[in-house]
């Protein structure tokens, strides 16, 4: 719960709360294949740690160790000095962490220190960034799409979901707003069949929502006249009986 800190691993700037003081990492290959990381949108979190074969009347040392490049190194991130779950850490960027614990027992004997290739205990993706999400249009849907709007947007984020996206309307700017549709994938284009009773004129508004809970939001600037979506007729020609 509460922590040390070497002075090998101590920051520049002092500080209660060390944070990992490296360069930015891409997220992209920082995972090794098959594993998968725990999301959270704050730099700061505790880890629950068991400590097993002894009990922590017999422990002398609680080691934090760390991996930014999946495992192909590893640093002593700190000591936790209570020697009691959960232990607290810091992150100055984001990025997938993996974390190990070694334990030193009172009689000498410890977990061995991880090596260059161990997995981690557990990875920890930590992102902090919302989605970029942007609607780019609505159209009057054309052949088994007649009758239906066709809305369309573009949304990135390294980590979202298999269906992170929802959509909503709204007769006023000022809402209230009302689903359309939610747990949609990221396919860029959704139509939809307004129902009746539906107002003329909607504005149109988008919900993107990343792995960690991260939550982008766009709105399309102008409204959207439904009136061309309803049924029509047109007389073509008499035939006498």
């Amino acid at each position: 719960m509460v922590r040390e800190v070497s002075e090998a691993n101590r920051p520049a700037a002092e500080s209660s709360s060390p944070s990992l003081q490296s360069g930015p990492t891409s997220p992209a290959g920082t995972l090794p294949s098959g594993a998968e990381p725990v999301f959270t949108k704050s730099r700061r979190f505790e880890l629950d740690y068991d400590v097993e074969a002894v009990g922590t009347e017999h422990v002398r040392e609680v080691q934090l160790w760390i991996t930014d490049d999946g495992g192909r190194h590893w640093k002593l991130w700190g000591k936790d000095a209570d020697r009691q779950s959960p232990i607290e850490v810091g992150i100055d960027r984001d990025g997938i962490f993996g974390f190990r614990m070694v334990i030193v027992g009172d009689n000498g004997l410890a977990t061995p220190t991880p090596q260059p290739g161990d997995a981690a205990d557990i990875w920890v993706a930590v992102d902090t960034a919302p989605p970029t999400v942007q609607l780019t249009g609505a159209r009057y849907g054309q052949g088994h799409q007649s009758g239906q709007l066709v809305i369309t947007w573009e949304a990135r984020d390294p980590y979202l979901p298999a269906t992170p996206v929802k959509l909503a309307y709204a007769s006023s700017r000022r809402g209230p707003w009302h689903v359309i549709a939610s747990d949609i994938p990221n396919s860029g284009e959704y139509a939809w069949r307004p129902g009746p009773g539906m107002p003329r004129v909607i504005y149109l508004k988008i919900v993107v929502t990343d792995e960690a809970g991260n939550v982008a939001e766009a709105e399309r600037a102008n409204p959207v006249d439904l009136s061309g979506l309803a049924p029509r007729a047109r007389i073509r020609g008499v035939q006498p009986r």
